[in-house]
């Protein structure tokens, strides 16, 4: 099967752990994630996401969606947020850093909405710093998508 490139103008979203975000001095508030939020494990070989624009509906809608196939793959904090980035984005610091990234669907048994970023290795942690503050810039608390107005997160017509 051919790979499946995300277009530009779409989101991916990643799960950021209460222990990878920024948090106020008495450790009340939760912000958005830290660079070690996109730092790949030893043994990862791409950076998991998943695809906002997969699922048909607003985009309330289509992140709850996601929320709710990733919480099919894992167990997700209460404290815990979703950090969104357009792909244009993820792509626009890449090549400024003369990188090639590639944003691939691929879908997973739990996950349908799943995507990968290759080549993510080649970031250093000032990069993924970088990210998280300039790209990676946008969160949304779990505990409030699930308030999100519901919908059937049926597939979008464009997306297969």
């Amino acid at each position: 099967m051919p790979s499946r490139y995300l277009p530009d103008n779409d989101h991916v979203v990643r799960i950021v752990p209460w222990s990878l975000r920024y948090k106020s001095e008495d450790n009340s508030v939760g912000y958005g994630p830290v660079g070690g939020a996109f730092r790949l494990r030893d043994t990862e070989t791409y950076l998991s996401s998943s695809w906002c624009e997969y699922f048909y509906g607003s985009f309330q809608e289509t992140l709850r969606c996601v929320l709710y196939a990733m919480m099919s793959t894992r167990k997700i904090g209460g404290k815990a947020c979703l950090a969104v980035a357009r792909v244009s984005e993820l792509h626009a610091f890449a090549n400024g850093r003369n990188r090639k990234l590639r944003i691939v669907h691929e879908p997973e048994v739990d996950n349908v909405s799943h995507v990968a970023l290759r080549r993510w290795r080649d970031f250093v942690d000032d990069d993924l710093e970088e990210l998280a503050l300039d790209v990676w810039s946008e969160y949304f608390e779990v505990k409030d998508v699930d308030l999100y107005p519901e919908s059937e997160c049926v597939q979008n017509q464009w997306s297969d």
